[in-house]
């Protein structure tokens, strides 16, 4: 068993998995291209849940400084966040020139974008998680022993202490003494004891566990750039443009709803949904359910 799961953990071939396309249009958003395929199904199954209640520590969120929004940008470099800008408010006698008469200095104000590099370690959960398999791995193999010890031995047997009590003292007795043992089952832990894969079961089934469930935090980083767009989307006050005050409103509005049409074919072409790594099968098709009709829903 323990060979088994070292081969289905060392036989994954991360770099097609983290390269692995999905397909929107596919039922459940199955793997489309550079899927790998491996020789074997895997044994376990663990599910990824959404927690985006979770709050995300100040320290997490960094502000990247980003330019202005132009004609020549790409549309995924829009920002609403940041680029949203509202005009200040002006008192009605001002005419946006000073005592002088001369025109005021609008000082360079820069931008800032949040990024949060590691935003799916606090919002993406795995069930159940290393531990728990440890735990189920090692009480089987307990539980193996026991089943095995169903088998009655035969020597020493308490139904055969009548024949022996008939016997003269000068008759051989297997074992010269028939002390009956503490169990008439055969006991295989007298067998393996000494084994080195009996010691240091625990030990060598938690490596192998605790390297496939890296191998799965690793898959869910690619869940990090469509968090963080979902993220600033819970952020963004839409009423913004509606808001009169709105510099450049229509330029806003063009590259808003331009913005959300990129997300739409991002999250359905790169939203993983499940995924054979190695010894373990990871399903995420229900964060994917939950995270995919955001920018959908607002550019409806």
């Amino acid at each position: 068993m323990i060979e088994r799961l070292r081969e289905l953990d060392e036989g994954c071939d991360m770099e097609a998995v983290m390269n692995m396309n999905f397909d929107d249009g596919a039922p459940g958003g199955a793997p489309q291209s550079g899927n790998p395929q491996q020789s074997s199904d895997p044994l376990f199954y663990v599910s990824v849940k959404l927690c985006d209640e979770n709050e995300i520590p100040e320290e997490e969120v960094q502000q990247v400084r980003i330019e202005d929004f132009g004609r020549e940008s790409a549309v995924e470099e829009f920002d609403p966040l940041a680029h949203f800008e509202l005009e200040e408010v002006r008192d009605e006698d001002s005419d946006g020139e000073s005592d002088q008469g001369e025109p005021e200095d609008i000082p360079f104000v820069p931008i800032y974008k949040k990024v949060i590099p590691n935003i799916e370690s606090y919002w993406l959960r795995l069930e159940p998680d290393a531990n728990d398999y440890i735990e189920i791995i090692i009480r089987t193999f307990s539980q193996g022993l026991q089943q095995i010890m169903s088998f009655e031995r035969w020597s020493k047997h308490s139904d055969l202490t009548p024949y022996a009590d008939v016997l003269e003292e000068w008759d051989d007795i297997v074992g010269d003494s028939w002390d009956e043992p503490d169990t008439p089952v055969l006991d295989p832990k007298t067998w393996i004891q000494d084994n080195v894969l009996h010691q240091d079961q625990k030990k060598l089934v938690q490596d192998i566990l605790v390297n496939a469930f890296s191998k799965m935090k690793k898959f869910l980083t690619r869940f990090q750039p469509i968090l963080e767009i979902y993220y600033k989307n819970k952020e963004i006050d839409f009423l913004m443009l509606t808001n009169e005050r709105l510099k450049n409103p229509i330029d806003s509005l063009h590259n808003t709803l331009a913005l959300f049409n990129h997300y739409h074919e991002l999250f359905s072409s790169s939203l993983p949904t499940k995924a054979d790594i190695g010894l373990i099968q990871i399903d995420s098709k229900l964060a994917r359910e939950h995270i995919q009709p955001t920018p959908k829903k607002y550019i409806a």
